[in-house]
């Protein structure tokens, strides 16, 4: 699709996302497997590897948290590049990826995880807004992914 025929609101919104996912998947794929890797990623806020490592360990962890990583890169590239060029259906394979990806972090971090509804979300009002605000930014992104993603 052409950046002509969209809203300035699905340029901006397609640019912001593409510009996430090619931070986070640098940033996953610079995480080391061991323990500081674990650590970098609750320190970054890396979803990803906070996820996997929550239902992973060892080198089953690292392999998908790896694969995710250049997931995430590719369909980065690919959605800064459709500005320029249409990129067809490798676009949409890849946020496809991403979309079943990131719905698996919501269940796992803001359902499962500790923190989330159901482990501790409704411990305290602060605990409730924490896992308010984590859920809003994870749905800001899904959301996102569902608008660029071409059916």
């Amino acid at each position: 699709m052409a950046v002509s025929k969209k809203t300035l609101g699905g340029i901006v919104l397609q640019l912001a996302l593409a510009l996430f996912l090619l931070v986070s998947g640098i940033l996953t794929l610079q995480l080391d497997g061991g323990f500081f890797g674990k650590l970098q990623a609750g320190v970054n806020g890396n979803e990803v590897a906070s996820a996997v490592h929550g239902f992973l360990k060892g080198d089953p962890a690292n392999i998908v948290i790896i694969a995710v990583g250049i997931c995430e890169l590719i369909a980065g590239i690919f959605l800064l590049a459709n500005f320029f060029v249409d990129t067809g259906k490798v676009t949409n394979t890849f946020v496809f990826i991403i979309i079943i990806m990131w719905i698996a972090v919501i269940a796992l971090i803001d359902v499962m995880g500790k923190g989330g509804l159901l482990h501790g979300a409704f411990n305290s009002a602060g605990a409730f807004l924490s896992f308010l605000k984590s859920l809003s930014a994870h749905l800001l992104v899904l959301g996102s992914l569902f608008t660029v993603w071409k059916r």
